[in-house]
């Protein structure tokens, strides 16, 4: 028959074991603990900063319809100047000019929910083109400006020129107000996502799935505030023109 040895451990040398593996077991929690503490305030951070971007996003769209609004008024202004002067065979140099529109890059790094990250980057992309060519156009403007204050561009290149201006700025209006539909969108996601009552385990990965009906009574909510403020600005301009 095998003989088993049986290992003792005296008094003292348990004592020093159950401290041993306390002491781990301490420090093992300790670390544990640690590593969550860490990774949830990241997460609150990370939480933090997407609800800071999603008010920024805002502002940024908010400024946005009010820069389109803006240029498509001198768009309209300009075209009227430069058809008559193509009708009138006479130079007419406008003042004005576009403008290029407001667009922040950064706020990409925080938003975390995907569709609107998506939304607001493809939106900078379209931004970013518009600008580019809105500073041809303006270079270019320069230039026959100073053609026709130095006398150096004839009148058959003052036509063709102006005439070309104006195929632009229609392009030019049609391009806005397709990105104001854009705009609108993405703000009606921003405003949703920031009024959201989710629960914490809910938003805790941030890629919530913002309906398309939600969206359609948003940009109703949205309407109704513009036509209101239009309203009250219209007031307010004929009060003081009286």
């Amino acid at each position: 028959m095998a003989n088993f040895m049986i290992l003792e451990i005296d008094s003292p040398n348990q004592d020093l074991l159950k401290i041993i593996v306390s002491a781990f077991a301490g420090a093992f929690f300790a670390f544990l603990l640690s590593i969550l503490a860490y990774y949830y305030f990241q997460y609150r951070e990370k939480r933090q900063k997407h609800k800071e971007a999603l008010f920024q996003v805002d502002i940024v769209c908010n400024n946005l319809l009010i820069y389109i609004q803006g240029n498509l008024s001198e768009f309209k202004d300009l075209k009227i100047r430069y058809q008559r002067s193509i009708n009138e065979k006479i130079t007419i140099i406008p003042g004005n000019k576009p403008f290029k529109l407001l667009y922040d890059e950064n706020l990409i790094i925080h938003l975390r929910n995907y569709e609107l990250l998506n939304d607001y980057y493809s939106l900078g992309v379209k931004i970013t083109t518009f600008n580019n060519d809105i500073e041809k156009l303006n270079e270019s403007f320069e230039m026959f400006k100073s053609g026709l204050v130095n006398d150096t561009v004839t009148i058959e290149t003052f036509m063709d020129t102006y005439q070309n201006l104006v195929s632009k700025i229609e392009k030019f209006e049609n391009f806005l107000n397709a990105l104001e539909n854009i705009v609108l969108n993405l703000n009606a996601k921003v405003r949703i996502l920031r009024l959201s009552k989710l629960s914490k385990i809910k938003q805790k990965v941030f890629s919530t799935k913002i309906s398309k009906k939600k969206i359609e009574n948003e940009l109703v909510e949205m309407k109704k505030e513009r036509e209101t403020v239009k309203e009250k600005s219209r007031v307010f301009v004929s009060k003081v023109n009286k």
